[in-house]
This record gives structure tokens, sequence and C-alpha cells, in this order.
């Protein structure tokens, strides 16, 4: 997200390049660069040192949200409702720094 608009989404896959001919539902994007990829690399690549991590917080439904330095926010959610595997709760998401402690955003809620 930057400001109140949505940069990039995961079904943003599906469709190709902008100003492409083909019709969305006759893309395959399998081995293709998509409409996903050019969004992202206009994300990556707008600024020097645009990228670095503010703030990070973690939902109990296994949600996070990263605050950028440069104003962008990425919001992100886990691609399935279950939170536990055998052997304990199951891992969304991690963030760590080196030979720092680890982040890690769990069904179950947070773990540092």
């Amino acid at each position: 997200m930057r400001g109140a608009s949505i940069v990039v989404g995961s079904a943003d896959i599906f469709w190709p390049l902008e100003g492409s001919d083909g019709s969305y539902r006759d893309f395959d994007y399998d081995g293709r660069r998509s409409r996903r990829d050019e969004l992202l690399d206009g994300f990556l690549l707008h600024g020097d040192a645009a990228h670095i991590v503010k703030s990070i917080e973690g939902g109990s439904t296994g949600d996070a949200r990263v605050t950028l330095e440069d104003g962008c926010v990425l919001e992100l959610w886990p691609d399935h409702r279950s939170g536990v595997e055998a052997d304990g709760p199951f891992e969304h998401w991690r963030f760590f720094r080196r030979a720092d402690t680890h982040f890690v955003v769990t069904a179950s809620g947070i773990e540092i």
C-alpha cells in the first residue's frame, strides 16, 4: 500500500502485462511475466533507500503489517485458515535482523 492505494495484490499474477493485446481470460502466467511482476518492479525500484523497515506488527489471525520509512505499508495475510500443524502453531511470517531475535507471526499469536 502506498497512501490509500493498493499497489499490488496476489491475484495480479492472473493478468497479462499492461498494454498486452490478449484478454486476461486467455493469459497463462506459468513461466511468463504477469501484471504482478510489473507492479512489484515499480514498488521495489521506486527509490534508493525507500524500503527501510520502520515497524512491524502482527495480529492473532496470522496477519502482519510492515511500515516502511518511505510511507509504504506491506499488509500480509495468510493464504489459509488452518493455524495448527501436528507439531505446533503454523508459522505465517518471520522477520529478523542479523544476530538478533526473530519476530514470528503465527495463528496463535506473536513469538519473539
